[in-house]
């Protein structure tokens, strides 16, 4: 199992080792740059999609990309939590549980 809040330790402490524009992780900042990053999983998602008809090569490094663009990501958001001393592991588990209570029988 991963630990997310050491995940996000040890993704703070890299970016702090990156320097600028990496190391100023204010949760305003990062989650400007992750806007990017969505951005950049929107358009690897519609590249990925539109590869259906392409060779199994080309779909694998396409879906390499999507994979990557995901994880970029989740980093930010970790990030983003560690520099707010979020405790990203219950906070999730707190969001399912949530999210289990809005399902309509």
């Amino acid at each position: 199992m991963i630990n997310l809040n050491e995940l996000a330790k040890i993704s703070f402490e890299i970016s702090q080792k990156r320097g600028k524009p990496y190391s100023d992780v204010s949760a305003e900042k990062i989650l400007k740059y992750t806007a990017g990053e969505l951005i950049e999983a929107s358009f690897a998602a519609s590249v990925y999609k539109h590869t259906s008809g392409k060779s199994g090569q080309l779909k694998a490094q396409e879906h390499r990309l999507l994979a990557g663009e995901f994880a970029d990501i989740i980093v930010c958001v970790l990030i983003a939590a560690h520099s707010e001393n979020i405790d990203i592991e219950q906070s999730l588990i707190d969001c399912v549980e949530k999210n289990k209570k809005r399902i309509r029988s």
